[in-house]
């Protein structure tokens, strides 16, 4: 099932309403960065982050995912 990570803090409710809908699993890592942020973002199919998180070109590495 494709995994849905949440990287910055978001409203509760937020997280409620995606993981109330069907077809995905949601992940909450709010925080990362570095290493973890790339291994985290690898097996991701999408990511949500607000400005606490930088997803930059390292995160990105080698992903075929997103």
């Amino acid at each position: 099932m494709p995994t849905i990570l949440i990287l910055d803090n978001i409203a509760d409710e937020g997280i409620r309403l995606l993981e109330e809908e069907d077809g995905f699993e949601v992940e909450v890592r709010p925080g990362l960065s570095g290493t973890e942020l790339h291994d985290a973002l690898m097996s991701a199919d999408g990511a949500i982050c607000r400005s606490g998180v930088q997803i930059d070109e390292s995160a990105l590495k080698d992903n075929r995912r997103l």
